[in-house]
């Protein structure tokens, strides 16, 4: 959640971590909703991540790692 109104389409830049690799990437808000159940009232948002074609493949692999280890703490 957020306080502010995102816009649609708004594009920032942005790291991701996934244990001790961090990704580097622009992010894009494709959907905004405006959660109306808690006060003050926040901005639930959908968020699109491009990764960079030099790192998409180590991105992958460290996001199959992750999966993978949490299903075996199921």
């Amino acid at each position: 959640n957020v306080p502010d109104e995102p816009k649609v389409g708004l594009v920032s830049e942005c790291a991701i971590r996934i244990q001790d690799k961090v990704f580097s990437c622009d992010v894009t808000v494709v959907w905004v909703k405006e959660e109306l159940s808690v006060e003050p009232h926040t901005w639930n948002i959908g968020l699109w991540f491009k990764i960079s074609e030099d790192s998409e493949e180590e991105f992958e692999e460290a996001v199959h790692t992750v999966r993978s280890e949490m299903k075996e703490n199921d």
